[in-house]
């Protein structure tokens, strides 16, 4: 579609054109590759403040691809959630079902925040051994961590939702592929 025929917006501090539907930049609009599917289980993308409106942010794209019963923001966690964090027992068939909380935001602001969830009484759960991240708009990830996008369809592959997980999957790669074309830099 012709970047200029989508519906945009000017988000707060951008300095570009926004696609309405998945907030790319309008030339890197990954609507066309967005396939929400039913939530394998009751996600809550718990979203750093400042990473609302980075352009490099996966956590919207996530909420967006799972439809049922997905939570953005500041909403209540039931209690005994499971937290994703880095290292944790991981995620099994038994936890299709669960509440699931995932926390969007650059590596360090992430640790904070899901540190903070623990403490609240949440279970912390991790993802199964599996190739290193791929998303290449950020730097310096270590190999056992994933952008959200990444995260949230790993944790549906774990719980046994293969077909969720394998059109997650296909997010990724499109958004960083599109993303770095406008930048100007290959992919």
């Amino acid at each position: 579609m012709d970047p200029s025929a989508k519906p945009a917006t000017l988000l707060r501090g951008a300095r570009q054109a926004r696609c309405i539907g998945c907030r790319a930049a309008l030339e890197a609009c990954v609507c066309d590759v967005l396939r929400a599917r039913e939530a394998p289980f009751a996600l809550h993308v718990r979203m750093h403040p400042n990473e609302r409106f980075r352009t490099t942010n996966t956590g919207y794209l996530a909420a967006r691809a799972l439809r049922g019963r997905v939570h953005m923001g500041d909403e209540a966690i039931p209690a005994g959630a499971l937290v994703l964090q880095p290292g944790a027992r991981p995620l099994a068939p038994a936890d299709a079902g669960a509440a699931l909380v995932v926390v969007d935001g650059a590596w360090r602001q992430a640790r904070r925040l899901s540190r903070r969830l623990l403490t609240r009484g949440h279970c912390a759960v991790g993802l199964p051994p599996g190739p290193p991240s791929r998303y290449a708009l950020r730097e310096g990830p270590p190999p056992a961590h994933y952008s959200t996008l990444e995260a949230v369809a790993r944790a549906c592959a774990a719980v046994g939702d293969g077909e969720a997980a394998r059109a997650l999957a296909a997010l990724p790669a499109a958004f960083v592929e599109r993303a770095l074309a406008v930048r100007g830099m290959p992919s």
